[in-house]
């Protein structure tokens, strides 16, 4: 259909339609619209923390790989950073992460709340958002966090290079790279200054690319759109 029927077709991130392009799928007939969130009103201020926190909000699934970022706070810890890492989620693998806090004794840095109601208020808790996922589309909890204005440490996956300006709005690393992940982090733990920074850039970003209203707009655009079919 999408090669012989369709006009186009619509995809919410770039690497779904890097992933079908290599299954045969038409390159011209492929159109990327981002998600949007709302991110109407003023930005969330922050205070300077006395113990800086670190906060995840994921499934507990093997694709959000927590066991890269378990390993990243053991090197944190080891390093004599003061922090606290809060998990949110909930799913199969939740004792396998328990058992995994525990193997490397990290229980006291570490608070796991499984299947919370309060995700919003976690995110203004937070100072640092943490994505370690082996794969993405478009992350809608990296746009949830810079919609909190919190700088984000992610992996390099999907399209969370669109989302992530490494260096201005937060850091990417490699996947699996547990160091890396460290060492960005602990950039931000060392200066707060740059917690806030680049947690304003990120909010900035999300409201000037990502926002509701250009996503309306864009399919509004598109359907009005008298552009030629594709040959």
């Amino acid at each position: 259909m999408h090669n012989y029927i369709s006009h186009y077709t619509i995809f919410n991130n770039y690497a779904g339609t890097v992933a079908l392009s290599k299954q045969g799928f038409r390159k011209d007939k492929m159109l990327v619209i981002h998600n949007g969130i709302d991110v109407d009103g003023e930005m969330y201020l922050r205070q300077e923390a006395l113990v800086p926190v670190i906060f995840t909000a994921a499934r507990f699934l093997p694709q959000k790989d927590y066991f890269t970022a378990l390993k990243a706070i053991q090197i944190l810890k080891r390093r004599g950073r003061n922090f606290r890492y809060v998990i949110a989620g909930y799913g199969p693998q939740e004792n396998e992460i328990k058992s995994a806090i525990k193997e490397l004794e990290i229980e006291d840095c570490i608070q796991m709340k499984v299947a919370p109601d309060n995700i919003k208020e976690l995110y203004r808790e937070a100072d640092i958002y943490l994505s370690t996922s082996l794969k993405e589309g478009l992350s809608n909890s990296i746009m949830e966090a810079m919609a909190a204005a919190l700088p984000v440490v992610a992996t390099s996956v999907g399209d969370n290079e669109h989302l992530v300006e490494n260096g201005r709005t937060g850091y990417l690393a490699d996947r699996k790279s547990p160091v890396q992940i460290a060492d960005a982090l602990e950039k931000l733990l060392d200066n707060y200054q740059s917690v806030l920074q680049m947690g304003g850039k990120g909010f900035q970003r999300l409201k000037d690319k990502f926002s509701t209203r250009l996503f309306l707009n864009r399919y509004k655009a598109l359907i009005s759109d008298d552009r030629q079919e594709p040959k």
